[in-house]
């Protein structure tokens, strides 16, 4: 077995300094049900990760605390209470924090987790992490057989929902994004339809080409659409019993006509499921991502190493029509 080290190299929030890149000690497992996985790669989640620097905090952390949650890496040491893995296993995992880092102590006991087929890379595997996210949503909405789908968004989330409604049956996706970029890689990925909320009346083209969806995903965050209405909008759009998945993150108050939702029978939903629910959809995200069903590399435009991370977070939320996915790779 690899020796490890006494210290490694972290990305940690502190209270008042903000992020700062700094040695400190190696995690130790310390019980029979945890386990150490040295990070190759972890990716910049575009939502949480720079709401932590701005807020300075993390709902359930002390600080200091290590940002990162969409990483991949190989078991480095495991704890003997630990079923199911082995040292060397090149894993995925579902964590809050702790994997901008080159190692992260986890406990596998209620965490999605899976292992790397053959001929995943790294980079693959850290992104997997968010495909069981999306495969979370595409499961609460329900989404079947011949639905349209308007995937409100296409940032990496939009872009993996587009992919992950067509491996459901989804008979089509509708897209929308403001930035041309995202747009053209939402068609490449296998969008119908792709509208530029900003430049065109997304409501006007789908009744003219699609006719109605069943199933919204809104994966926004912030609502930067002119009349800050997407959601009204897309109700407007909605076929009888359609679902509408509440997906992106945001503080801002959202608006809708409660008429339209009763006199359709329309559902708003969020992401939900049970510990084994999220156990299989991670297994399935390792399987569509390692046969190709799920494309998560043509869209990650920049790399780092872990010392440029605070450039990174910078470039993801300055300069988005440049950026679509940032990965750190470690070690460099």
């Amino acid at each position: 077995m690899e020796s490890l080290p006494g210290t490694m190299l972290a990305a940690r929030v502190h209270p008042a300094e903000g992020l700062r890149i700094e040695e400190v000690p190696l995690p130790k497992v310390s019980d029979k049900e945890s386990m150490l996985v040295r990070i190759r790669c972890c990716a910049v989640c575009n939502g949480s990760d720079w709401l932590h620097i701005r807020d300075h905090s993390r709902p359930t952390c002390t600080h200091p605390f290590v940002l990162g949650h969409e990483a991949s890496g190989d078991v480095a040491q495991i704890g003997e209470g630990v079923e199911g893995f082995a040292l060397g296993d090149r894993v995925t995992f579902w964590c809050a924090t702790g994997s901008f880092a080159e190692y992260n102590r986890i406990r596998p006991r209620g965490l999605a987790m899976g292992k790397l087929p053959e001929g995943m890379t790294y980079e693959q595997g850290a992104i997997t992490q968010l495909v069981c996210a999306v495969l979370r949503g595409i499961h609460s909405a329900d989404i079947r057989e011949g639905d349209k789908v308007l995937v409100l968004g296409q940032g990496p989330v939009g872009l993996l929902a587009t992919q992950c409604a067509l491996a459901y049956g989804a008979d089509l996706v509708v897209a929308t994004d403001m930035l041309p970029n995202r747009l053209a890689l939402a068609k490449t990925l296998g969008a119908a339809l792709t509208i530029h909320a900003k430049q065109e009346d997304f409501v006007a083209r789908i009744r003219e080409e699609v006719g109605e969806v069943n199933v919204v995903f809104d994966g926004l965050g912030d609502d930067r659409s002119p009349g800050k209405d997407a959601m009204a909008r897309s109700m407007e759009v909605m076929a009888r019993r359609g679902r509408y998945l509440m997906f992106g993150m945001s503080d801002e108050p959202r608006s809708f006509n409660v008429r339209t939702l009763y006199g359709r029978n329309l559902r708003i939903v969020t992401t939900d499921s049970t510990d084994e629910e999220a156990q299989a959809l991670m297994e399935k995200a390792c399987a569509l991502v390692a046969d190709g069903t799920i494309d998560v590399t043509s869209f990650i435009t920049h790399r780092f190493p872990l010392r440029d991370l605070p450039q990174a977070l910078d470039l993801v939320l300055h300069r988005p029509q440049d950026v679509v996915k940032a990965v750190v790779n470690i070690p460099e």
